[in-house]
């Protein structure tokens, strides 16, 4: 148990001390009644509620009290915690700080705090950066929209560094990226910088600046999509640089960042990347890239990748990576092989070969392989795009009680076009994309497959 009034039992005795102990059965009903109303509510958050009911009670600077950041809730005023900062980020307005946001952790959990006017001006003259712990005083909490609770600091709130003996180190806050993309929402993560790609405009006026990073850890990869203020974080950051990342949102496995994400560059290089081994799946044709370029896995995700010396592979051969870099390719990372080994004494047998199912389709996904049957086609037709005149064709796949919209572009409508409805197909290496309605969609272009199940079922 926590010292001081870090615990319900403790704050409830100093309540009574303030208040008479007859009117404790009182509080503590009216805890009972607000936990009830709000599952999500612990009964110390509902008796820090009851107190602002009760107008607040007196302190003194030596009996304040500080609550554990997992114990914090929305609707709190006066609140004090302690923490170890983990990202900081400012917002400067003619090179005057406006406003700067926190992100700190105790050994409880994590929160964001908001920290505005002056004190937002003085965050680097109070010395709080990255790694420091702080005490924050007479701050008060909000619930975002998406349901996580932060906490923001005015003009009456204090912030000031401390020694923090009992916080976890900074290395603790951040799990390895491999176990981050398998969560959602807010995620601090430590990984190797492995690419840059080149900074984009979007927008109706480009007024939006937009750029992809790829990252490792161990033999994983996953790219990051860098938005607005946080594309400057890595202007000054190279290949083997290892990152604390805080703040940065995941949803079904895509990374982006928010403007609360902050960047940190550990004082250490490359030591926590392994070059994967991989399996060949299929051979593509992409003029760009040179013959020799492969879908792959490496036994749990698949990769695009393009050999160097320009050797035809078969499906089935392993490949020890031994030096790679790597290409943005229109929206896509490429691992470029330079050396590779080929070896056989490793069993594939269950390595993942891009096949999902309907309902495990999530937009942006790349390179998959889905099975169904072709209903409801719609024949061939021709479509203006930005690229000319396509031909398109438009058709559902089905597979038991799921079913996607399916577009079928250039040669692969005419492939599809001689198909009839109620045939078993195998879509392979295609792209689920949202469309501006948010109905997820696959599409069949490229160098995608069209097989037909021979006597199968789906």
């Amino acid at each position: 148990m926590r010292s001081g009034l870090g615990n319900y039992d403790e704050l409830l005795k100093r309540i009574a001390e303030r208040i008479g102990h007859d009117r404790i059965p009182e509080i503590e009903e009216r805890v009972n009644r607000l936990v009830s109303e709000d599952p999500r509510l612990s009964r110390l958050g509902a008796l820090y509620l009851v107190i602002e009911e009760l107008g607040g009670l007196e302190r003194t600077a030596r009996d304040r009290y500080f609550l554990p950041i997992s114990k914090v809730v929305g609707g709190l005023r006066d609140v004090n915690v302690r923490g170890r900062v983990i990202g900081v980020k400012t917002f400067t307005d003619d090179g005057e700080p406006v406003r700067a946001y926190l992100r700190l952790g105790d050994n409880t959990g994590v929160i964001n705090c908001a920290v505005w006017g002056s004190l937002a001006k003085s965050i680097n003259e109070r010395g709080v950066t990255v790694g420091v712990c702080v005490q924050i005083s007479n701050a008060y909490s909000r619930e975002r929209l998406d349901g996580n609770v932060e906490l923001h600091l005015n003009e009456n709130a204090g912030i000031d560094v401390i020694e923090g003996h009992e916080i976890p180190p900074l290395g603790d806050f951040f799990r390895p990226l491999d176990e981050v993309v398998k969560t959602r929402g807010d995620v601090d993560f430590k990984a190797v910088l492995l690419a840059v790609s080149d900074v984009r405009s979007v927008g109706s006026e480009g007024e939006l600046k937009v750029m992809d990073v790829l990252l490792g850890y161990g033999k994983f990869s996953s790219s990051m999509t860098v938005w607005r203020e946080s594309v400057l974080d890595f202007s000054d950051l190279r290949r083997g640089d290892v990152l604390y990342v805080a703040g940065a949102k995941c949803d079904h496995g895509f990374l982006s960042t928010i403007s609360r994400t902050h960047v940190y560059r550990v004082d250490e290089r490359d030591t926590r990347v392994t070059p994967p081994t991989l399996l060949i799946l299929d051979r593509v044709e992409l003029e760009d890239l040179g013959p020799a370029t492969y879908i792959a896995s490496d036994s749990s995700t698949i990769r695009l990748v393009t050999l160097e010396d320009g050797s035809p592979l078969e499906p089935g051969v392993l490949i020890d990576i031994r030096s790679e870099e790597y290409l943005h390719y229109k929206g896509r990372w490429v691992m470029r092989v330079k050396e590779y080994a080929i070896r056989g004494d490793v069993d594939a047998t269950t390595w993942f070969d891009g096949h999902v199912t309907l309902g495990e389709l999530r937009d942006g996904m790349n390179d998959v392989v889905v099975d169904g049957i072709l209903e409801s086609k719609i024949p061939l037709s021709v479509m203006r795009t930005r690229r000319g005149y396509v031909d398109t064709v438009t058709g559902w796949l089905r597979s038991g009680n799921e079913r996607i919209f399916c577009l079928f572009w250039g040669n692969h409508a005419r492939i599809i076009d001689g198909i009839p409805n109620g045939t078993p197909i195998r879509l392979r290496w295609v792209q689920a994309r949202a469309n501006r309605y948010g109905e997820l969609e696959v599409h069949v272009d490229g160098y995608s497959k069209i097989d037909v199940i021979q006597g199968g079922s789906v």
